[in-house]
């Protein structure tokens, strides 16, 4: 009579090292018992039937040994990147950082723009100082221009249309605020480095501004510089009648005169060619 084929698994106790899952698997041929394999693994006590049948010749074959896949190759460490100017994070006025840098961006020069002529170009160079410091470039591009430099010829209109596109949708995240918040940031500033007459003069236009740096600036310019003909004229008068004892023999006050006529020019559209250029 044969019997059926039967795998079985069960544990046997060790008094050295605990209890061992035995798996026995019997081959029974006309009663005859055939190769039994004992493999030993750790576990508890109860044998139960395995419902895996035996198959003949599988006590004979030797379990194939696993060894562990070698390891990745190693790769290029990841490139960090460092932040060296606070002004280049997100600012959130939530915390202590961020109210910080609000303090720090909108705090006024020592010495506020009169709203003279004379007095634009230092007014400019210092609102670039700030700019450059607190990060503020990016609301100050108008194509390839920028408010700063081309100033004369950039139009209150353009100006206020990048104001609108800023403020078409309410921001939904940190960094959608950004532009905003920079534009903020630079209004502040000027507005309160602002002296007494061209404070009096933007006082009635602070509604249509919407607190928004990059119109107050164009504004405040506006009104105390004209790119007209005669204007331009009267810029390049100065070169052309450029005389050393006019500045007292001073060299440095002459090139500083020369280098802020040189920006109201640029500002203008009308920077000097070389045919402007007496020697």
């Amino acid at each position: 009579k044969i019997l059926d084929n039967h795998l079985f698994a069960g544990y046997e106790p060790n008094t050295s090292c605990g209890y061992y899952l035995v798996v026995v698997r019997v081959l029974f041929v006309f009663e005859s018992l055939d190769q039994v394999k004992i493999v030993r693994l750790r576990s508890g006590r109860q044998l139960f039937p395995i419902e895996e049948p035996f198959v003949e010749g599988m006590a004979e074959q030797e379990t194939p040994r696993r060894e562990n896949p070698p390891p990745p190759p190693a790769g290029p460490p990841p490139v960090r990147t460092f932040v060296t100017n606070p002004w280049q994070c997100p600012i959130d006025l939530n915390t202590k950082a961020g109210s910080h840098l609000w303090t720090e961006g909108t705090k006024p020069m020592e010495e506020k723009f009169d709203g003279t002529g004379p007095d634009v170009a230092r007014f400019v160079a210092i609102v670039k100082n700030q700019v450059q410091k607190c990060c503020l470039e990016s609301i100050l591009r108008f194509g390839t221009k920028n408010l700063l430099i081309d100033y004369g010829t950039i139009t209150l209109q353009e100006v206020i249309a990048q104001r609108d596109d800023r403020l078409a949708n309410d921001p939904t995240t940190l960094q959608e605020a950004q532009p905003i918040l920079k534009a903020k940031i630079l209004y502040h500033y000027v507005y309160n480095s602002l002296g007494k007459v061209p404070l009096r003069k933007v006082a009635t236009k602070v509604d249509e501004i919407k607190e928004d740096g990059p119109t107050l600036l164009k504004i405040v310019l506006s009104d105390t510089f004209v790119a007209t003909q005669a204007h331009t004229y009267h810029a390049k008068e100065k070169i052309f009648d450029l005389q050393l004892k006019n500045f007292k023999w001073n060299v440095n006050s002459m090139n500083q005169m020369v280098r802020e006529t040189i920006l109201d020019l640029k500002a203008a559209g009308q920077m000097s060619s070389e045919s402007d250029t007496i020697l």
